[in-house]
């Protein structure tokens, strides 16, 4: 398991008003490190996002969503252990404050279906832009979060 905790989590700067926020915490889960690392990387030039940790598969991905609180988590749809469906089922079931951020190769209605009926709050493929990702990690955070940046 590799683990990015930054115990360093700044503030963010809003330009507009010179106030600071705290940045989207977000923690990012799929089964290969090449694609964790991938994500991690755009992501981390976001000023606005914190990566607050990293699970190579669910069981991992759970623990860190429960001890991290993060605001976001991006999961890829098919993980080894506990699915992106049973981690959601259990953010249900224990009420915790966090979105979800289904990343998926998968373009079909059927496939989708059957997640966001378990209140993921987003989908994005995996052949998505940078900035599309990084839109989708924003856009979950503004619908579910707590109390998301206005």
């Amino acid at each position: 398991m590799k683990e990015n905790h930054n115990l360093n989590l700044g503030l963010v700067v809003n330009m507009e008003d010179d106030r600071q926020v705290e940045p989207i915490k977000v923690i990012l889960a799929n089964n290969h490190a090449m694609v964790r690392e991938g994500i991690r990387q755009f992501l981390e030039q976001a000023k606005d996002i914190l990566i607050v940790g990293e699970a190579e598969d669910g069981e991992i991905a759970l623990e860190l969503i429960k001890q991290l609180e993060p605001h976001v988590a991006v999961l890829d749809i098919q993980m080894a252990k506990l699915s992106s469906l049973q981690i959601i089922q259990e953010i249900c079931t224990h009420h915790l404050p966090v979105g979800v951020l289904i990343l998926t190769s998968f373009d079909d209605e059927e496939t989708m279906s059957v997640e966001l009926k378990t209140t993921a709050r987003g989908f994005v493929l995996k052949t998505a832009s940078p900035n599309e990702i990084i839109s989708a990690v924003r856009k979950v955070y503004a619908a579910y979060a707590p109390n998301p940046m206005t």
